[in-house]
């Protein structure tokens, strides 16, 4: 077996993620991961490799998540919904929906469908129907038989054109920030502006508690599907979901538990061991008003995107893992510091049953980082990218943060990667409509009204969206700690880093700048 580990070991590090099922061999990759030789190798080795991996206990591998009809009755949250419910402090404040989306609709609508279809999309997915409240001091969900989210008709027909820009910004914002209270809901809005016979903006949203951001992407997908057949009187032919996210967090509490057992304490007991380093500042905020999240805009144009591609394309990794290691140098720099536990927010999505099934399923994986100012870039890459595979196979669900008190690591930096929405692509097809994204700024990024000692020590979070032709996104951070000045300069020096990898392919980490 020491050839085939040796091979598994070598594609993990290549950032290509093995699994078994049912005695099968099923591998992901990104593009460029795996050459021809590594694909006759696979077949080679494949009834060792899964020998290998059925007998492994980590939480993805080694437990089976089993389909079946949702179980009635109360489930305990899931580790993200709980840290989600603890640092809002929903047992005593009301929610809002933050997990939204907006797309314009160009041609003739059947609005009549387009109703029916959200009653069937509410049918389908039990999370948007989900509830929750506190028994004997403990969060829990249930899901409800019916839902009070109807498709909410708004007719801006008579408003001039800069008026209706206008009041389609206010009517998003209302959407999501209008109070909600989680025992009674609705969890799930949906709004259609009318802007005139042919053209309307149709919103939704969601508590972050029922849904993310691969979520959102389902909903979108499956709600324009069943128009589209609404519109011809057919039934809609949609993926099958054999698993509920409510059995899912059930199944979650039995994995964890196993996993605990089989090396998951000793984990988080290294985890919880790490040295901190803080975030290099220059000044304390003295401000009131700057107290709160702050967030420092970011874009990677299309030039640089396309020579970090290049630069990728080379050295076998992807665009993500490529930027997470620049910014985990940077980082490891302005902190001062050789080692640092980097936050990596992932979709969560470990199992094929939960593909196609809504739910906050988002997670966060601790990479272990350390480096050498003498090593190459490309190292850290590397490094990173086997650490990263590493946390992945022995994930704790988010177990870390969803404890009180919380641990100092779960505070520490963070990275999350949005890949490019595919609903565009999906709407197109929606029975002669022609849809097209609504670009907002989220309110919840222009300081949405926050209780003062929430996030009030966290270190920045970095929020990239790869778009078509540039990557855009935002440097959240706490003003309780860190000054706007002192986040807009690491925004450029973050872009300078990106910049000297492209011109200097062979970039050490001794030329990180830091200033």
């Amino acid at each position: 077996m020491d050839g085939c580990q040796w091979f598994i070991d070598t594609l993990r590090r290549n950032g290509v993620r093995l699994w078994a099922e049912n005695g099968q061999l099923h591998y992901q990759a990104p593009r460029g991961a795996l050459n021809q030789a590594d694909l006759v190798r696979l077949m080679e080795y494949k009834e060792q490799i899964v020998a290998l991996l059925e007998n492994t206990s980590t939480p993805a591998a080694g437990l089976r998540l089993v389909g079946g009809s949702v179980r009635p009755g109360p489930a305990p949250l899931s580790f993200s919904q709980l840290a989600h419910w603890n640092h809002f402090r929903l047992s005593e404040r009301l929610a809002v929906r933050q997990i939204a989306a907006a797309l314009r609709l160009r041609g003739p609508l059947d609005i009549k469908a387009l109703q029916a279809s959200v009653s069937s999309i509410l049918a389908r997915h039990d999370a948007l129907r989900t509830r929750f409240y506190v028994r004997d001091n403990t969060p829990i969900q249930e899901i409800a038989e019916r839902s009070r989210s109807e498709l909410e008709v708004v007719n801006l027909c008579t408003l001039s054109e800069p008026a209706r820009s206008h009041e389609i910004e206010r009517q998003i914002e209302n959407l999501i920030t209008d109070p909600v209270n989680v025992a009674t809901g609705p969890l799930f809005g949906v709004r259609l502006l009318k802007l005139d016979s042919t053209e309307h903006v149709l919103i939704v949203a969601m508590e972050h508690l029922i849904s993310d951001a691969v979520s959102r992407e389902i909903l979108l997908r499956d709600l324009l599907a069943t128009y589209a057949q609404e519109c011809h009187r057919r039934i809609a032919r949609l993926p099958v979901i054999p698993v509920q996210f409510i059995d899912y967090a059930r199944w979650q509490r039995t994995a964890y538990e196993a996993w605990l057992q089989t090396g998951g304490a000793r984990r988080l007991d290294s985890l919880r061991a790490s040295e901190g380093a803080l975030f290099s500042v220059t000044a304390r905020p003295t401000e009131v008003n700057g107290l709160g999240r702050g967030a420092v805009p970011l874009i990677i144009p299309r030039d640089l995107k396309r020579g970090l591609l290049e630069w990728c394309r080379t050295n076998r990794t992807t665009l993500p893992m490529c930027l997470f290691s620049a910014y985990t140098a940077l980082v490891m720099r302005w902190c001062d510091t050789s080692q640092y536990v980097m936050r990596y927010q992932t979709d969560g999505r470990l199992h094929p049953e939960i593909e196609h099934t809504m739910g906050y399923f988002a997670s966060v994986l601790y990479v272990c980082a350390s480096s050498s100012r003498n090593g190459m870039f490309a190292d850290l890459v590397a490094h990173l990218t086997q650490e990263y595979c590493e946390a992945y196979e022995d994930c704790d669900f988010s177990s870390a943060e969803s404890l009180r008190p919380t641990s100092e690591f779960v505070r520490n930096a963070g990275f999350n990667w949005v890949p490019r929405a595919q609903a565009a692509k999906a709407a197109t097809s929606a029975d002669e409509l022609v849809c097209s994204p609504v670009r907002f700024r989220h309110p919840m990024l222009r300081n949405l009204e926050r209780h003062r000692d929430l996030d009030s020590d966290a270190e920045p979070v970095l929020l990239l969206y790869d778009g078509e032709h540039d990557v855009r996104g935002n440097i959240c951070f706490s003003r309780n700690r860190i000054t706007t000045a002192d986040m807009e300069r690491f925004a450029r020096t973050f872009l300078l880093l990106l910049y000297q990898l492209r011109q200097n392919p062979l970039l050490r980490l001794r030329d990180v700048v830091a200033a």
